[in-house]
């Protein structure tokens, strides 16, 4: 969800009225035209797109804007070395997105690393050359309003911009520009979004015990996504103990179920920093051996996000409550094999929402045989294609 803009007259309820009244409509010329004004007037002035009102001397714009964490969009390929997708409602610092048509990847870029950085969460490659990114676009700019992709070199096999071809992203807001961040013994660079529960974190490891990092954000995150760019190595999911019940990870380009005996990957954390569970080169994979990172931290905020976890019956009926109307809706069973899938309010129109994004495979959109209804508290299953009898899954949502 972007932020709020108000793009047509508001409706306005007059106290106790069931009656409501739209706002006069007019340009700043026409505004400024008025006469016999009264204390209080309100327009909805057409240029400057907000809601304006008179105190008997001068007229003052109502601004209201609302730090949303989240939005998505659907866009077509043009095979062009520009094309831009407004109308986000923010600039974005992370962008994901997904080939709907198929065979392409699932790329990844962050306005930490940059826009000459493309990750690939169906691989567990490091950071894209150079000579790929040529050859299959990327995401040229993060924009004020949303984004810009290209093809590259006019690659038939674009995984941003192919003619024709349909692609959805999911656009993340954190903190804009990263700041330094010194709360962890290993120096980070941070941009946080404090309110929505959502950083993006970058860091280079030296290779010692007991390393911490800081994560920008004020509570202990729940999910994080954490990859090493410089080299290749399985994405991995860290898993808070208050959602799976004991700490441990998943990899994101993996469809295995959760580890939690064998520490060599996955970090514990608190409300300051992500903190290093190895104790040698070879259990530091993901925490602070040599090399460099980027973790995407996220933690439940009431009214925009929850990370949780549900058991499945395999049945039409079953609920996760939330105190919101999820608008994108992330899956995987933790307690067996199966894949990391995404469904979403862009992709799926229909009430019972059957389309979904495998993120760890290269494929096309599927479509599943019962799906998922996003209620406005929350989300229910129509039957047991993402709700297996007996198994444990976890879920992020966001609004």
């Amino acid at each position: 969800m972007a932020n709020t803009k108000i793009t047509n007259p508001e409706l306005f309820n007059l106290g106790d009225s069931t009656s409501a009244t739209q706002l006069p409509v007019m340009t700043t010329t026409e505004r400024i035209a008025m006469t016999g004004l009264s204390v209080g007037e309100m327009i909805f002035n057409s240029t400057t797109d907000k809601v304006e009102y008179f105190d008997g001397t001068k007229w003052y714009g109502i601004t209201y804007e609302v730090n949303y964490l989240y939005n998505n969009v659907l866009y077509t390929g043009n095979g062009n070395t520009s094309n831009p997708q407004t109308n986000i409602g923010f600039s974005p610092d992370l962008v994901w997105i997904a080939d709907r048509d198929g065979g392409n990847y699932n790329p990844i870029q962050d306005s930490v690393r940059g826009v000459n950085s493309v990750l690939v969460t169906a691989l567990n490659a490091a950071e894209q050359p150079s000579s790929w990114i040529n050859s299959y676009g990327q995401i040229t700019s993060f924009d004020p309003d949303g984004f810009n992709v290209s093809d590259g070199s006019g690659n038939t096999n674009s995984n941003f911009n192919q003619s024709g071809r349909d692609y959805v992203a999911w656009c993340f807001k954190a903190g804009g520009a990263p700041v330094a961040n010194t709360n962890g013994n290993i120096a980070s660079q941070v941009s946080a979004n404090v309110a929505g529960g959502f950083s993006v974190v970058k860091w280079s490891g030296n290779n010692t015990t007991g390393g911490t990092i800081g994560h920008g954000l004020s509570s202990t995150p729940e999910l994080t996504i954490i990859k090493k760019t410089s080299a290749s190595t399985n994405w991995q999911v860290s898993l808070n103990a208050s959602v799976t019940g004991v700490e441990g990870y998943m990899n994101l380009d993996v469809n295995a179920a959760l580890y939690t005996t064998y520490p060599l990957y996955y970090t514990s954390s608190n409300s300051t920093v992500l903190s290093s569970n190895g104790t040698s080169s070879a259990t530091r994979l993901y925490n602070n051996q040599l090399g460099d990172y980027i973790a995407y931290c996220f933690h439940s905020v009431a009214g925009v996000s929850k990370v949780g976890s549900f058991v499945g019956t395999g049945v039409a009926g079953k609920k996760i409550t939330l105190d919101f109307q999820p608008a994108w809706l992330m899956i995987k069973r933790s307690s067996t094999t199966g894949n990391w899938t995404v469904i979403d309010n862009k992709i799926n129109t229909a009430s019972i929402k059957k389309n979904y994004i495998k993120i760890d495979e290269i494929g096309a959109e599927n479509t599943a045989t019962t799906g998922i209804v996003f209620e406005s508290d929350g989300f229910s299953f129509s039957g047991g294609s993402f709700n297996q009898s007996g198994q444990t899954a976890i879920y992020l949502a966001f609004a």
